[in-house]
């Protein structure tokens, strides 16, 4: 059975000059115990699509259309009380920002106790027990002193840590990772993503990993959905979508990963700019920065259509791929 099941998902946001459409048609899931990468540019849509998931688009956001399904259980039709009784025990988000999601005024040990506590997942004392051990299991050292500590006492990789910490509090089924790696240097990134591997086998969670970072997706990614312009343009198994790609999108940014033997000068980009929510192109969202665009994709929006075994990409020339090659 899906862990996570996500269908024609449409959402849209109140502005000052009307509803505004951030994500379009978007259906990926998510299987227990592996982990799907969700990766594109930013304003693609990633952070807004685990927002919905978790009931936390604040009152301008609305889902227009479609379903998720967490085990089963559409979240669309729960209410905000029984959402956050989710929160936690169901499924759980490392935000992108752990110095700014994190209580300034409370220490981290007491943020640990209260994710716990307010589930009733465990009575007080058993919970700040629970929390020293979870801050040891996520590599914290002499985690009884420093469960006393504030967030500004802790460097960026600690926070990351208590973050990481708090959304395992409850063992929740589904865990969400939002860029949980930005801004850490490479040592450090390496010892969360080995972490966040290591709980998905202790906890047989599934795991949701946002990420702009193709060389992470490629490292522990069981499956890929690439979004773009708030649409999801291609999903595959993780191998198929790094050796063979059929989205002009995918494969260019596939070729922006920098090498070792590359000159600063010669790193490929993908020309022009991720056009703003309420201002993207008719047809392909992608056409006007594409080198392989025709006069159909300005026309018509290209449906996500089958290019190989548990592979889809919304584009029309699939076939000839191969060509971006020579044009790029």
């Amino acid at each position: 059975m899906k862990l996570l099941d996500l269908s024609g998902l449409s959402v849209s946001f109140n502005t000052l000059r009307g509803p505004v459409e951030v994500l379009k048609d978007v259906s990926f899931d998510v299987m227990p115990g592996e982990v799907v990468g969700v990766v594109g540019e930013s304003g693609s849509g990633k952070s807004v699509t685990s927002l919905a998931i978790m009931g936390l688009l604040g009152h301008s956001g609305k889902i227009t259309s479609g379903n998720i399904a967490l085990s089963g259980t559409d979240l669309t039709t729960l209410s905000g009380e029984e959402l956050r009784a989710l929160r936690g025990p169901e499924m759980a988000m490392i935000f992108q920002e752990p110095g700014t999601s994190l209580n300034p005024v409370q220490r981290v040990g007491d943020q640990i106790v209260e994710a716990m506590t307010e589930h009733a997942f465990c009575p007080p004392a058993e919970a700040r027990r629970r929390a020293v051990e979870l801050m040891d299991r996520v590599g914290i050292p002499a985690p009884d002193l420093r469960a006393r500590d504030y967030p500004h006492q802790l460097s960026g990789g600690m926070k990351q840590r208590i973050m990481i910490a708090i959304a395992l509090a409850c063992r929740p089924k589904l865990l969400i990772a939002d860029e949980p790696t930005t801004a850490l240097d490479v040592t450090i990134q390496a010892q969360i993503l080995n972490l966040i591997l290591d709980l998905k086998d202790e906890f047989g969670m599934g795991v949701m990993l946002i990420t702009h970072d193709m060389g992470v997706v490629a490292q522990i990614a069981d499956r890929v959905v690439v979004m773009y312009g708030g649409q999801v343009v291609e999903r595959s198994e993780g191998d198929a979508l790094f050796t063979r790609s059929a989205h002009p999108y995918s494969r260019l940014l596939l070729r922006s990963i920098p090498s070792a033997s590359q000159r600063q000068d010669d790193l490929p980009i993908i020309k022009g700019t991720m056009p703003a929510a309420g201002r993207f192109p008719d047809g392909c969202r992608f056409h006007e920065r594409c080198p392989m665009a025709m006069e159909a994709c300005a026309l018509s929006v290209p449906p996500l259509t089958e290019t190989g075994p548990a592979h889809f990409a919304r584009c029309f020339r699939t076939e000839a791929i191969d060509e971006l090659e020579a044009l790029a």
